[in-house]
């Protein structure tokens, strides 16, 4: 069902989009959440025509697929996969969804981390990356996009990061957790978005007391 223009298919150990999603409220989807099933590759987008945001947290994609174009799309959280080729990834996002503003890429093996023990210039180094492949980005992973750092990405993105050598954080081979019913909402607030998915990646730094 959709209610608000939200469809939630959260934990129900899907491989793949559903077709039968989009033939039936393709038209009426602005916001899918398929948090915490095993998808492998984003396909059967064709017939969310209105889709803005796209969540697919704790999932199993890597970094080459087979994306389906969605203009429309705004918003992409892949927090927690396999993507580890951050080239090809960038590559095939950047040409089927040429609109995206938001962006957050979290615990895959391409995104260094300093909570991972990574040096924080590696992490800089991989934002100048996706900032030249995405210029239309104003958010990425938990940090908005200043004018200074998009200006720096121009002049040294494509020039400074080894795309698929970065090593995937210790945590990313830990078992997943099902979404539990129930359990309260967090609330992550970018710009004018405001995302309600149960146990988003992006929301692992909003604390309770912050809600």
């Amino acid at each position: 069902e959709v209610e608000n223009g939200q469809m939630s298919l959260v934990g129900r150990d899907l491989t793949t989009i559903p077709p039968e999603a989009g033939i039936r409220f393709g038209k009426t989807v602005r916001q899918l959440d398929l948090n915490f099933n095993q998808i492998q590759t984003i396909e059967n987008l064709e017939r969310f025509e209105n889709l803005e945001t796209l969540i697919v947290d704790n999932n199993e994609l890597e970094g080459h697929q087979n994306i389906s174009p969605c203009p429309s799309l705004t918003t992409l959280w892949v927090n927690n996969n396999n993507i580890d080729d951050l080239s090809a990834f960038m590559k095939i996002i950047k040409k089927n969804f040429p609109n995206l503003t938001y962006l957050s890429l979290l615990k895959n093996p391409c995104c260094p981390s300093n909570l991972d023990g990574n040096e924080e210039e590696d992490y800089q180094r991989y934002r100048y990356y996706v900032l030249c492949e995405m210029d239309k980005l104003k958010f990425l992973d938990a940090k908005p996009v200043s004018a200074e750092e998009k200006t720096q990405a121009m002049k040294v993105g494509r020039r400074v990061v080894r795309t698929s050598q970065v090593e995937p954080p210790p945590q990313q081979n830990a078992p997943r957790q099902k979404a539990k019913k129930g359990e309260p909402r967090a609330f992550l607030r970018i710009a004018k978005y405001e995302y309600q998915g149960k146990e988003s990646e992006g929301n692992r730094f909003i604390f309770n007391d912050d809600l």
